[in-house]
């Protein structure tokens, strides 16, 4: 095996304080979409609040639809050879700006479809931003470098003004229909300034192309991980149109109510993967043993992480929803208990998937990736289409979890085979040991107040602390710190 490449202490811990800073940053922007969640679930009626979720629904979408994990493929490919940079970078702000264009297309055919004024306008204007989505193409410049500074502070910067302004306009009495619209302009801040960013570290400004030598070879690379993603994708969303499509705008509401809370969580795990991606990608190239130790270390830490999310969400979930809304969606048909349970079922899986993809990516197993994702597809449209018409807006919730599991299951399958290694080991059984006392704790100790329910939740976290503290997840960490790939090194002088 290759030896890898160490150097100073201060120096090589980048991935790792990669992490960090991006699990901070989310922390903070799930705290402040929290507070915009509960101001505007409770100032707006449900049909208003479906609309702005979803709005915020469509640049989320959008945003993963012009990705598709091509910046994670790109991210791969400079890794491995530095001076790829420039064509890859170019390539893909070319594809993307033809596909940014057909979202803007259909978003303002979205638009004419419309009765009211407002929603016409405000999804006109996010059609215009969607088409300068193209500029997402830049990402990789952060990635590769591990330079997650400027996109966290302008994302932060984003949702600190969103949440100021929303709250000034509730105190104030300020009309209702201009909080999609301040999605809108948030979105357009963060892109652009990301996108001027972005040029000041390459020292050029790449020129947007379809063509070039290699560019049939790159993206038929990633193809049939772009095709993976949107699947993964189209799913995740689903629930949020199918329940507009088959029921109506209150019920939407209902579903936001449980959606929108839990939401922001599931990008944590895939925050956590994002700066391993060029590490993991290294390593299954150079040294198999140290990638198959990493994805076993990696995934059983997600394992007890996944599952203290599910117990700590099916119990005390409906306390928070009936507390978030004053009372407004916790009884009748709008009651949004029982799907907030499911959705934390399928986070409780959705915490390994990320890993399971991002190893899959690593060892070139992209076109099983596709086909997994593409049967997860079929299974959640299936689903929704069968159940939402006849159980209402819970089953979406359901058929999440069960689309989830799905893909926990054949990701496992997928990534032992190719490893020729169980990623359960004997280990991994103690991982779930917090959730488990948590589940005692929680079953036989009173949280009904504001402040004990506050105190059990708070218990979630310091059990996931406890996990990232312990002696083999701190071996683990070590271990990915003196990972330094060559390309990598020369990517960040």
């Amino acid at each position: 095996m290759p030896e890898i490449e160490k150097t100073p202490m201060a120096d090589n811990r980048t991935a790792n304080r990669s992490q960090r800073l991006l699990l901070a940053s989310t922390i903070l922007n799930l705290s402040l979409a929290l507070g915009i969640t509960v101001m505007l679930g409770r100032a707006l009626e449900p049909a208003e609040y479906g609309f702005f979720a979803m709005v915020t629904a469509i640049f989320m979408l959008s945003r993963d639809l012009l990705d598709l994990g091509t910046s994670n493929v790109a991210t791969r490919e400079i890794v491995r050879d530095q001076t790829l940079e420039r064509s890859i970078l170019e390539r893909l702000l070319g594809w993307r700006r033809i596909k940014a264009g057909l979202l803007a297309l259909i978003c303002l055919g979205f638009a004419l479809m419309q009765e009211a004024d407002y929603q016409v306008w405000v999804l006109v204007a996010a059609a215009v931003v969607l088409f300068l989505f193209h500029f997402g193409a830049l990402m990789p410049v952060f990635q590769v470098r591990q330079q997650f500074g400027w996109p966290v502070l302008l994302n932060v910067i984003g949702q600190v003004c969103l949440f100021i302004i929303c709250t000034l306009l509730i105190v104030l009495g300020g009309p209702t229909v201009i909080f999609p619209f301040l999605v809108v302009a948030r979105e357009a801040f963060v892109i652009i300034a990301t996108k001027i960013k972005a040029i000041q570290i390459l020292g050029f400004k790449p020129v947007p192309t379809v063509s070039g030598k290699g560019s049939t070879a790159f993206f038929g690379q990633v193809l049939a991980f772009g095709l993976a993603a949107l699947f993964y994708n189209l799913y995740f969303h689903s629930g949020t149109f199918l329940v507009w499509f088959f029921l109506s705008a209150e019920e939407l509401g209902g579903y936001s109510a449980a959606f929108r809370p839990i939401q922001p969580l599931f990008s944590f795990p895939w925050l956590y993967m994002v700066p391993l991606i060029p590490v993991l990608s290294w390593l299954a190239e150079k040294d198999p043993a140290k990638f198959v130790n990493q994805i076993r270390g990696n995934f059983s830490i997600a394992i007890g992480v996944g599952a203290i999310g599910v117990v700590t969400g099916v119990c005390l979930g409906p306390q928070w929803v009936d507390l978030l809304y004053d009372g407004k969606y916790s009884t009748g048909p709008l009651s949004a208990f029982q799907t907030l349970q499911w959705l934390c079922l399928s986070f409780g899986f959705a915490c390994v998937n990320p890993l399971l993809v991002s190893g899959l990516l690593a060892v070139g197993e992209e076109k099983n990736l596709l086909k997994l994702s593409a049967v997860g597809l079929v299974l959640n449209m299936v689903c929704n289409s069968l159940l939402l018409p006849r159980y209402g807006f819970t089953s979406a919730g359901f058929s999440s979890a069960i689309t989830e599991f799905f893909i926990f299951s054949g990701g496992i399958a997928l990534l032992s085979r190719s490893m020729k290694k169980d990623l359960w080991d004997s280990q991994t059984p103690w991982y779930l040991l917090p959730a488990f006392l948590l589940l005692l704790v929680y079953k036989f100790i009173p949280h009904s107040s504001v402040i004990s329910l506050s105190l059990a939740t708070g218990l979630s976290f310091v059990s996931v602390l406890a996990l990232w503290k312990t002696r083999i997840a701190k071996n683990y960490r070590r271990e990915l710190a003196l990972v330094v790939p060559e390309s990598y090194s020369q990517a960040t002088q």
